[in-house]
This record gives structure tokens, sequence and C-alpha cells, in this order.
């Protein structure tokens, strides 16, 4: 795309990278919602917010490296248009886990905790090579498949929890 034809769309790169998070964002709360009015007990539909996580950050890791700019930049005026996009997805997985409190389905905890975890873990394997490989640590780095990573976050997410389920991935596709 040419420049000219950006500057026709969008006033200024500010406008141009809101444009793009909401849309990127606003995919990923579709995807919450969908799991979300599905049927069955607030712990596995939790799941299958994880499940969406690890397939949409697989297919989208650029995700975790704005959020992580983000959130070392801090709060500013900069930051506004990611706050307001994530909002929708963050209060959908804050709802799903209220619920399951309410219920006493979940342990109490605070849902941004879980969110920040599950996160900060899935940058960590996504991300991390290009800081960890290249030093002494790369004969120990492995590339990380979308079926390790979810049961990383699945066995990490029923531990905060306080929740029970199968434990590994052939074991979910059985039931």
């Amino acid at each position: 795309m040419r420049r000219a034809s950006l500057v026709y769309y969008f006033k200024d790169k500010a406008e141009l990278y809101a444009t793009v998070l909401d849309d990127l964002l606003h995919d990923l709360f579709a995807r919450y919602q969908r799991v979300l009015v599905g049927r069955g007990p607030i712990e596995r539909r939790i799941e299958g917010l994880v499940d969406v996580w690890v397939e949409f950050v697989h297919h989208r890791p650029a995700l975790l490296r704005i959020l992580l700019r983000e959130m070392a930049d801090g709060v500013s005026e900069h930051s506004r248009p990611v706050a307001d996009s994530a909002l929708p997805s963050m209060l959908a997985v804050i709802n799903a886990i209220t619920e399951g409190h309410q219920t006493a389905a979940l342990r109490t905890i605070n849902p941004l905790h879980l969110m920040m975890t599950l996160g900060g873990t899935s940058a960590f394997l996504l991300l991390g090579e290009t800081v960890v490989a290249p030093l002494a640590a790369r004969e120990y780095w492995t590339d990380v498949t979308p079926e390790q990573h979810r049961d990383l976050l699945l066995t990490i997410t029923r531990r905060l929890l306080g929740t029970r389920g199968p434990r590994s991935v052939s074991e979910t596709k059985h039931r």
C-alpha cells in the first residue's frame, strides 16, 4: 500500500495504529464470546478461552509484542488505543471468572493476575527465543508447539483456579 493511500484513509499513524489494534482485538473478543455463550461448566468454558488465546497468539505473535511494548511504556495517551481495544476481551475473562467465583466452581483469585500470568508465559514461550537463544542458551531452546503451549497454560489455569481437568491434549480431544 502506498503512503498516499494510508494518508487518504487515516489522518495519522495514531489513527492507523488504533484501527489495527481494534481490528485485531475485536477478533479475539468475538472468539471469546463464541466460547463463553456455549454450554457446559464455567471451568470448561474458561479452558476454551485458553484454547482461543493459544491459537490466536500462535497465528498473530505480533499481538504479544504490542502488548509487551505498551505495558513497558506505561500509561500514556499513546497506550489508550490498546487499553480501549483490549477492554472487551479482558471484561469477558473477568466476567467468566467472576461467574465461577459466585457459583463456587473456581477458587477466588484476581482475574487480572491470571490474565497477566498467561500472557507473560505466552510471551516468554513464543518470543523468548529472540532474547534467550542468541546467548549461551541456544542449544537448549526448542520451538514450542501450540499443544505444548496449551497444556502449560491449562496447567497454570487449573492450578490458579483450583479446577481439575484432562492432563494432556490427547485426553482433552477425547472428552
